[in-house]
C-alpha cells in the first residue's frame, strides 16, 4: 500500500512539470491540511490553472484514528468571483477513496467545492461537499453512500 501511495505521489509530481500555477501566485504544487471528512494532509498538483489532482492522506474524521486516502481529479466549472485580491472558482471532481477501519472500503468520491485563491500570497482556502459511494467492502456493513465535508488551507510552491 505504501509503495502504491509513493507511486501516485511521484506520478503527480511528474505531471506538474513546468506547468502554469493554480489561480494564484506560487507554483503548481499545493501542500496543506484539511479538517472534516477526511481530516488529512493534502497534496494538490495543478498542471493547468483550471484543473488539479488532489491526494489526501489521513483519518476519515477527526474522531477516528483509522486510515483514509483519496485521489480526485478536479475541474473548475465557473469562476464565482474574480478580483485583484482573490479568485473564487467552483469546481467539480471525480475520483476514488479507500478507508481502512478494521476492514477496507473502496469507493467513488465526487466533490463539489470552492477555492479561495489569494492573489497576493501563495495561499488557498478550500471547502467542499463530496458524495462518497462504497463500491467494494470487505465486510458488507457500513454506509453505501455518504456525504462528506472537507475544508482547509494549502500553500503553493
Amino acid at each position: 500500500m505504501k509503495l502504491r501511495i509513493l507511486g501516485v505521489l511521484a506520478g503527480l509530481l511528474l505531471l506538474a512539470g513546468t506547468a502554469t500555477a493554480h489561480e494564484g501566485p506560487g507554483g503548481n504544487v499545493g501542500v496543506g491540511a484539511g479538517i472534516g471528512a477526511p481530516t488529512a494532509l493534502s497534496l494538490e498538483v495543478a498542471p493547468v490553472p483550471w484543473s488539479a489532482f488532489e491526494l489526501a492522506l489521513g483519518m476519515p474524521t477527526i474522531n477516528e484514528s483509522n486510515m483514509y486516502a483519496h485521489l480526485v481529479y478536479k475541474l473548475d466549472v465557473v469562476t464565482l468571483a474574480y478580483s485583484r485580491s482573490v479568485v473564487v472558482p467552483l469546481y467539480l471532481g471525480a475520483g476514488a477513496f479507500v478507508h481502512d477501519h478494521g476492514y477496507t472500503d473502496w469507493g467513488a468520491r465526487i466533490p463539489l467545492g470552492v477555492n479561495f485563491d489569494f492573489q497576493r500570497a501563495p495561499v488557498q482556502l478550500f471547502a467542499e461537499a463530496a458524495l462518497e459511494a462504497v463500491l467494494v467492502t470487505e465486510d458488507g456493513h457500513g454506509h453505501p453512500v455518504d456525504l462528506a465535508g472537507f475544508g482547509g488551507v494549502r500553500f503553493w510552491f
